[in-house]
């Protein structure tokens, strides 16, 4: 038996509340973007031959074998590690240091382009989660935290059509900047002095590890959509593709992002889903998921397609269900059978359905 909505939020039989999502390069599939082994060969393909032999070096002294270009092996998060991990043991007035320097800024554009080369994404599912959960709130002036890696725009986009409000950290018109309590307003009119706030859920989108649309100068972070908005002085905020992202999680704006995800979840957000998401990221798992799980301040529901060893860490704790193609786990107890719903586009027929969409 797979799972229904009620042993994800145990709280959907008499209005869902205090309620979140986590998000994996999985819930852009279908829309049309790349996991990690295709992103990966479409890099390498991007990059020049001198920039692929310096990668391919370091692959080659660590593994002792050659970056399969064709299947992406190593992906680009193993070289993302291993390209930082030579940064900081080689001297910065060596100039295999500003080679490897420009080799980052490279692998990062050239994700860039691989990203936007999809203009006309699939945004059907994206728009039926915004509207199902709309109608399971009824209304109900409810926050809605929505927690993702992905750097792509969908969720953006989705909510403007489904026309339901969505906050992500910034504010303005058409150069937008970005401030952390942005992520805490709440909607409203004002009669007077009396302040009536919006009779609908609203959606919080917290964008982990940056955004295709965010740039930075000296002092602010901002949302641009636009290439007349760029100024030479601006630089993308991205973090790279990386198991292990710790320093740049560190620089702004993501060290507040982190620490505001560390206040949300397990306070405003107790029940929590994971889809697409492979649980393959060390930073996320040992800074969000896994301190909230063994203090039992959260309950974790993962949907991924296969049992991989990124889960072991998250078994053993009572408050974490899982489901893949092949096992299930609820309520600490193993069980027979599999579920689709690692599969961004069933686990919205899931929501659909007991929305009556």
């Amino acid at each position: 038996m797979s799972f229904e909505l009620v042993d994800i939020f145990p709280n959907a039989s008499h209005g869902l509340a205090n309620i979140g999502f986590l998000f994996g390069a999985g819930s852009s599939l279908k829309a049309g973007y790349p996991l990690m082994p295709e992103l990966t060969v479409k890099v390498i393909e991007k990059l020049d031959r001198e920039e692929v032999e310096i990668l391919d070096g370091l692959v080659y002294k660590s593994f002792n074998k050659h970056i399969d270009k064709a299947s992406g092996d190593p992906n680009i998060e193993i070289i993302s590690d291993l390209l930082e991990t030579a940064l900081f043991t080689v001297e910065k007035t060596n100039s295999q240091y500003t080679e490897m320097l420009n080799v980052r800024s490279s692998i990062r554009e050239k994700i860039v382009e691989v990203l936007l080369s999809t203009s006309r994404p699939n945004l059907d599912d994206h728009i039926r989660f915004f509207m199902a959960l709309n109608r399971l709130l009824s209304g109900r002036t409810e926050n809605v935290w929505i927690f993702t890696p992905n750097y792509d725009l969908l969720f953006e986009l989705a909510a403007s059509i489904a026309k339901v409000p969505l906050f992500n950290g910034f504010s303005g018109t058409s150069l937008r900047f970005f401030n952390i309590r942005n992520l805490s307003l709440t909607m409203g009119l004002v009669n007077g002095q009396r302040f009536s706030p919006l009779s609908q859920p609203i959606f919080r989108l917290i964008k982990l590890h940056g955004s295709l649309d965010w740039w930075k100068d000296k002092t602010s972070i901002y949302s641009i959509q636009s290439p007349d908005q760029i100024s030479r002085e601006f630089e993308r905020v991205m973090v790279l593709p990386r198991r292990k992202k710790i320093t740049d999680t560190l620089e702004a704006p993501f060290g507040e992002i982190f620490r505001f995800s560390e206040q949300i979840i397990g306070t405003q957000c107790k029940y929590l889903v994971s889809c697409g998401y492979s649980y393959g990221d060390d930073h996320i798992n040992n800074t969000l998921l896994l301190p909230k799980l063994q203090q039992g301040k959260v309950r974790l529901t993962a949907f991924v397609k296969a049992d991989t060893p990124n889960l072991e860490s998250f078994k053993n704790h009572v408050p974490f269900s899982f489901g893949t193609e092949n096992s299930l786990k609820r309520a600490g107890t193993l069980q027979s059978g599999g579920t689709e719903l690692w599969q961004f586009d069933k686990f919205v027929d899931l929501l659909c359905r007991y929305a009556g969409i």
